[in-house]
């Protein structure tokens, strides 16, 4: 597995997937429900990320993204974790 170093924090990239991710861990405020939370970003890639979410996540809803300003749809739910696939 290669891995990379930025801003002091090891990013290692997973190479099984279609579009590479790097393994991250980073906070950032995501907005549905007309409600705004703090989730964690563990994997980030040009096409999606995966996150860790206090708030309940279904497939198909639309989640945006604060910094970057990014607007996704939910893809998978497995507990707290969802993979999130970005919307042009």
């Amino acid at each position: 597995m290669e891995t990379f170093e930025e801003t002091g924090k090891q990013l290692s990239l997973i190479e099984r997937r279609k579009w590479p991710r790097l393994q991250c861990d980073l906070n950032v405020d995501c907005l549905a429900y007309g409600n705004r939370w703090s989730c964690e970003i563990i994997d980030l890639s040009d096409r999606g990320m995966g996150i860790i979410s206090p708030v309940k996540l279904n497939e198909g809803d639309i989640v945006y993204i604060e910094d970057p300003n990014a607007r996704a749809q939910v893809l998978w739910v497995a507990e707290s974790r969802a993979g999130l696939g970005f919307l042009e």
